[in-house]
Formats: C-alpha cells, structure tokens, sequence
C-alpha cells in the first residue's frame, strides 16, 4: 500500500514518517523505508509486543508532531 501511494503520488519515503501506536505501525513503515514514531502511552503498550524498533517514541500524537517539525537529523540509509 505504501509503495502504491508513494509511486502513484511521487512521494519519498525516505524523507516521510510513519506514525504510530502498535508494532505493525512501525513495522509497515520501516519495511517502506520511512522514519518512525511510536506513539507509547498505557492503552498503546497493551497492544504491543515489542517487536518493533521505532526511530523515535512520543507519549501522544501532539509529541510526534514536535519531534517531526523539530528533527534536522540527515535521512537513514534505505533498510
């Protein structure tokens, strides 16, 4: 799905997040070669199994926004 829309709309994953509060969440977005964020807060950590290895963690949905804005980091090479 990823590459689909990514192709279809020109977007670099390289330079896109994925964002989100389960494994499969980051898993998906680091198998496309985006950065990710793992959204870990009480409901969320019942719902994993922490098989995933996120580039960030933010505590709510507004934190990830921040770290997103806020990162100057140069792209990770291709997975």
């Amino acid at each position: 799905m990823f590459l689909d829309v990514a192709t279809e709309l020109d977007i670099d994953l390289r330079a896109s997040w994925m964002i989100g509060d389960i494994d499969t969440d980051i898993l998906a977005g680091t198998a496309a070669g985006c950065r990710t964020i793992l959204i870990e807060n009480p409901a969320s950590a019942q719902r994993r199994n922490g098989g995933s290895r996120p580039d960030a963690v933010a505590g709510d949905l507004a934190a990830a926004v921040d770290l997103v804005i806020s990162s100057d980091q140069p792209q990770p090479e291709p997975r």
